[in-house]
């Protein structure tokens, strides 16, 4: 042990070096501050200090103080022969380790408190290393630490409690107010599970969320038991489980209506195959009794076999168009279906769609057409596209269109819009509910998916045309509809226009 003598009296130094020495103590003899203060910075370091209290330059409180200015920690022990009780205290209060009165008697209580001063320094030493290590560790943890007193009030907090509760690092652990970071709609909950913690000793296990200033929200599992004397306790982050979570539910939800909508294609696809088969079979059967009558009798033909025959091959058209949109959905969700590509006007293409489905109109239903057939305004219609896959578009809007719409009239439109060539089509039908306008074109999605809904279909029309729409970089949306009050529906093509953005107008296409 390597003890520093400081004392301006020559005699009193030296007496104390040797009783050091008597005692195995190495020591080094200073005779006033300044120099024992300029050994400390030069690098000196000693097991404790002698100091006495009055000396010249420097008394022993200025020394003790400038040695604390240094953050040099070692014990000291202040001897003097002023006995004053405020000395004393004074030099207590500022961390002195003990205090001894000249002239010393008892150089073995001497060696004892020397002994005890040094092992409590050692002591207090490790202890600030474990608290180190304690804190390095708890800043570095995965998971938000905190210990509080018996009434629950913050003692210490690490690093990522700071972050979860939006705490500044410049907070003092006592003066969060840990409560008011949680979520507005977690608040309860958590305060009265931590009551119960505080009043009781229930454990404290708990999923609640964290609401940042910036508007960032962090779910945590918190957990917290009792001490002795106080509580401890841990968050853990869980906003990714809570995430995947999620978006299990969401894939849960997804997978159910993909069962929900495989169970309605079944049914839909069921009714519209039963319809034009039974059309089929009851006339195939008629017109086999008709042939058999007429080769028995030798009489003329039958005239209604023709018309017979002819609702035979409408029924069988339906089967077939029901037959082509089970394929065009197969071959859109394997990314099979090929565009074949041309410079077409879509004027064109729409006069001549509506020339082949105006028999199919509800008599008094007026199909009104606003696209001019001039060469000039058709030459600005012109899209990049393939004629057939949009005529198959154009003619399932349409066919939509005639379906629901009873009275009133259909209108078709082309429009020319800084997006691109806009075709429109109204109707005065019976339009669709509001909620339903995003997932009208998803597949079999019907406004009336039930058994007995008037008018037929499988619901694969409308999500075919935004797949054919989309593989040509456009888009299709309802632009307007409303219960009882008809629809609108649009779908853009990209095209090159040669003259800037302009204003919707149907005349004349530009």
């Amino acid at each position: 042990m390597h003890v520093a003598i400081v004392d301006d009296n020559a005699s009193i130094a030296q007496m104390l070096k040797m009783q050091m020495e008597m005692r195995s103590f190495d020591s080094s003899v200073f005779e006033c501050g300044p120099p024992f203060l300029k050994a400390v910075e030069s690098g000196s370091r000693f097991d404790i200090v002698l100091l006495d209290y009055m000396m010249p330059e420097m008394d022993g409180l200025a020394v003790f103080q400038q040695l604390q200015l240094l953050h040099v920690e070692v014990p000291v022990i202040m001897i003097t022969a002023a006995s004053k009780l405020e000395l004393a205290v004074t030099f207590m209060r500022m961390g002195g380790a003990d205090f001894e009165i000249k002239p010393v008697l008892d150089y073995d209580i001497l060696e004892q408190k020397i002994r005890r001063a040094t092992r409590y320094h050692q002591l207090r030493n490790e202890l600030a290393r474990v608290r180190r290590r304690h804190d390095a560790l708890s800043d570095i943890s995965p998971v938000g630490i905190f210990f509080t007193d018996l009434k629950g009030h913050l003692l210490a907090v690490n690093q990522k409690f700071r972050w979860m509760a939006d705490v500044p690092a410049t907070t003092a652990a006592d003066d969060i107010q840990w409560q008011q970071s949680i979520h507005p709609l977690d608040r309860v909950t958590v305060r009265n599970a931590w009551q119960r913690l505080i009043d009781r000793g229930d454990l404290f296990s708990l999923d609640f969320r964290f609401l940042a200033d910036d508007g960032r929200v962090t779910w945590v599992l918190g957990q917290g038991a009792r001490m002795v004397d106080g509580h401890v306790g841990i968050l853990t982050d869980v906003t990714n489980l809570k995430r995947v979570e999620a978006e299990l539910v969401t894939a849960k939800e997804v997978a159910e209506q993909a069962r929900s909508a495989k169970v309605q294609l079944l049914r839909n696809t069921t009714h519209e195959l039963k319809t034009p088969l039974a059309v089929i079979i009851g006339f195939a059967d008629y017109l086999k009794q008709a042939l058999e009558r007429t080769v028995q009798h030798g009489g003329p033909p039958d005239k209604r076999i023709l018309e017979y025959t002819e609702v035979l091959a409408q029924n069988a058209r339906i089967l077939e168009r029901l037959i082509d949109d089970l394929l065009d959905m197969h071959r859109m969700e394997a990314g099979h279906l090929k565009l074949k590509r041309e410079r077409i006007c879509l004027t064109e293409i729409i006069h001549a769609v509506a020339m082949g489905m105006r028999p199919q109109l509800t008599p008094g239903v007026q199909l009104r057409i606003e696209t001019p057939r001039e060469k000039m305004s058709c030459d600005r219609c012109l899209v990049y596209a393939d004629p057939e896959r949009i005529k198959q578009v154009v003619g399932n809007l349409l066919k939509n269109a005639i379906r629901f719409t009873q009275q009133g009239e259909i209108v078709m439109r082309t429009l020319v819009t800084p997006e691109g060539v806009t075709f429109s089509i109204t109707d005065s039908g019976i339009g669709i509910p509001s909620e339903m306008h995003e997932n009208i074109f998803d597949a079999f999605v019907q406004v009336d998916a039930s058994d007995t809904r008037a008018s037929g279909g499988a619901g694969l029309g409308l999500s075919i045309c935004r797949s054919i729409i989309e593989l040509h970089g456009g888009r299709i949306f309802v632009h307007r509809s409303e219960l009882g009050r008809g629809s609108e529906f649009r779908f853009v093509l990209p095209c090159d226009l040669a003259e800037g953005g302009q204003d919707e107008k149907s005349a004349d296409c530009r």
